[in-house]
């Protein structure tokens, strides 16, 4: 297996993202509803765009917010990156 660069989102770190913005729009949020959650617009929106790996703290923050469990959040993103092999 090929190393990507540090901060470089691999497949389950994009497929947490994608599952996330899923979640967002489920409950009919604006990536916005999240800025003050970890950070500004452009960190927040880097990260859930897949442009930069969110971490483990921020995804928890995140869920918090959303009112969803990590572990959901993380069976969802594994399937959709199984699924995209």
């Amino acid at each position: 297996m090929g190393r990507r660069a540090e901060g470089t989102p691999g497949r389950l770190s994009l497929a947490v993202a994608a599952e996330i913005r899923a979640e967002l729009a489920r409950q009919g949020l604006p990536l916005s509803a999240l800025d003050d959650v970890i950070g500004s617009h452009t960190y927040t929106y880097e990260r859930l765009r897949g442009k930069r790996s969110l971490n483990l703290d921020e995804v928890e923050m995140l869920c918090d917010r959303l009112g969803t469990s990590s572990s959901r959040l993380f069976a969802a993103a594994r399937e959709a990156a199984a699924l995209s092999r």
